[in-house]
C-alpha cells in the first residue's frame, strides 16, 4: 500500500511539474536591459535582438502590439498596409504627447460650451493671435479688440476703424484689413494697451479687402470688389511701401494665406481655391469648389493640407510637394452649418458654423470627425464667427442676432 502511495504522489508531483513548465512557457516574456534598467516585453521572439529597446519603446508607446499577443515576428516583412499604420500611429502619438495640451492635462474635448467669453464690439468676424493675447475685428462694431488669454480680459479697444476684416500678425505689429473702396490697411503693435483710434498704414489697395496674408515679404490682401466680377488681389511691400492690385482671374476673392511656398486665394464669385504666383500675381491653378456660389470660406493650413469651409462642407486640398492643388476629401456631416472660417491648432482643425451655434473639429492627421461642439449660454445666443489658436486651444468669435455686443470665448 505504502508502495501505491508513493507511487501515486511522485505521478502526481510530475503532472505539476510539467504543468508549471508549461505554463511558465506559455507566460515567458523577453527581457533585456535598456539604459541601465531591465526592460520585459510580453514577446517570446526579441531576446537577444539587436534593436530590442527600440521594439520596447515601440510597445510602451502604443505603436505596436506585436503580431500576437506573445510574438512580435521582428524579421517578418512589414506590408504596406501594416506601415502605413506604423507612420500614422507615430504622427498622431507625437503630435499628440509633445501638443501643450498634454503638459497642462488637457486630454479633453470640450464637447458643450457654456462658458461666458469676454464683451467685445459687435460682430467679432475675424480672430487672430499673438501668442498672450487674441485680437478681434468687431466688423459691426467699427472697432479692433484685445484679450488676455491668460484671464480673459478685455485689455483695450481700438476704434476708428470702418469694417474691419482679417487679421495678420507679423513679428509684433498686428495688420488689419478694412472693407473699404479704395481698400485699406491699418496698424497697431502687439503691446498697445490704451483705448484709441487705430492708424491707417496703406490706402492704395483694390477695393473692399476681406482677407490678409503675409509671405515674409510683403502683405497681400483678398479684395472682394463692389460684385460679381470685381474682384482683385493687392500686393503691399514692407520694404519699398509700394502696393499693386491683380485684377486678372479673380470674381470676389475673400480668402487668402501663403502656406510657405504657395499663395492660395478663394473666390466666393465662382466658388474656387486659386494658386498664384507670388512674383506676378498670375493665377496658376484654379481649382472648383463644390456647393453654391458664394459658399467658399476662409481657409487655414495645416502644414500640409488646406482646409477650406464651404457652408455644409469642407474641402481639404494638399498644399505643398508635386501634387499640390490636390483635392483630396470634401468632408460632410459632424454639425458642418454655414462652416465660415478655419483654424489649426497643431493637432485638431477647427471651423466655425455662421448659420448654427457650433463649431466642428477633425483631426488633422486622419481627417477622422472628433466632434460638433454646441454652443451654449443661458444669456446670450452665440453665433459663431471667427476662430484662432493660441498653440493650446481654440478662441471663438460669437456675434449676437440682435446686434448686440460680440463675445469672444475660449473653447
Amino acid at each position: 500500500m505504502r508502495i501505491n502511495q508513493l507511487t501515486r504522489r511522485i505521478a502526481l508531483l510530475i503532472m505539476l511539474m510539467v504543468s508549471v513548465t508549461i505554463f511558465s512557457v506559455r507566460m515567458r516574456a523577453d527581457t533585456g536591459t535598456c539604459g541601465m534598467e531591465i526592460v520585459t516585453l510580453p514577446f517570446t521572439d526579441t531576446m537577444g535582438n539587436f534593436f530590442f529597446c527600440q521594439i520596447a519603446a515601440a510597445y510602451f508607446s502604443g505603436l505596436t502590439n506585436g503580431t500576437t499577443a506573445t510574438t512580435y515576428s521582428p524579421g517578418a516583412s512589414v506590408p504596406r498596409e501594416q506601415m502605413a499604420a506604423f507612420v500614422t500611429r507615430t504622427l498622431d502619438q507625437s503630435l499628440k504627447r509633445g501638443h501643450p495640451r498634454a503638459a497642462l492635462g488637457e486630454w479633453w474635448t470640450n464637447r458643450s460650451f457654456w462658458r461666458i467669453g469676454t464683451p467685445v464690439g459687435a460682430n467679432p468676424r475675424f480672430l487672430a493671435c499673438d501668442g498672450l493675447t487674441v485680437w478681434a475685428s468687431n466688423t459691426e462694431g467699427n472697432t479692433v479688440s484685445r484679450v488676455d488669454i491668460r484671464t480673459g480680459e478685455l485689455i483695450c479697444t481700438l476704434s476708428g476703424i470702418p469694417s474691419p476684416e482679417q487679421i495678420v500678425i507679423v513679428s509684433g505689429v498686428v495688420y488689419v484689413t478694412s472693407l473699404q473702396s479704395p481698400g485699406k490697411i491699418y496698424v497697431t503693435y502687439i503691446n498697445t494697451t490704451a483705448n484709441q483710434p487705430i492708424s491707417v498704414f496703406a490706402d492704395n489697395l483694390g477695393n473692399n479687402p476681406v482677407g490678409i496674408t503675409f509671405d515674409g515679404e510683403s502683405l497681400w490682401t483678398a479684395n472682394d470688389g463692389t460684385g460679381p466680377g470685381t474682384g482683385s488681389i493687392s500686393r503691399f511691400s514692407l520694404l519699398t511701401f509700394n502696393a499693386i492690385t491683380f485684377t486678372t482671374g479673380f470674381n470676389q476673392a475673400i480668402g487668402i494665406l501663403f502656406d510657405g511656398s504657395n499663395l492660395w486665394v478663394t473666390d466666393r464669385g465662382d466658388n474656387s481655391l486659386k494658386r498664384v504666383d507670388t512674383t506676378t500675381g498670375a493665377v496658376l491653378q484654379t481649382i472648383a469648389l463644390s456647393g453654391t456660389v458664394g459658399s467658399v470660406g476662409h481657409p487655414v493650413f495645416d502644414g500640409t493640407n488646406l482646409w477650406i469651409p464651404c457652408r455644409d462642407r469642407v474641402v481639404v486640398v494638399r498644399g505643398v510637394g508635386g501634387s499640390a492643388g490636390t483635392v483630396l476629401a470634401q468632408l460632410t456631416g459632424n454639425g458642418l452649418n454655414g462652416g465660415f472660417e478655419a483654424a489649426f491648432d497643431g493637432e485638431r482643425i477647427c471651423v466655425t458654423n455662421a448659420s448654427a451655434g457650433t463649431v466642428s473639429l477633425w483631426k488633422a492627421t486622419d481627417l477622422s470627425p472628433i466632434a460638433s461642439v454646441a454652443l451654449l449660454d443661458i444669456y446670450h445666443p452665440f453665433n459663431p464667427r471667427g476662430v484662432c489658436s493660441d498653440g493650446v486651444t481654440f478662441w471663438v468669435g460669437t456675434r449676437d442676432p440682435g446686434r448686440g455686443p460680440g463675445f469672444v470665448s475660449r473653447l
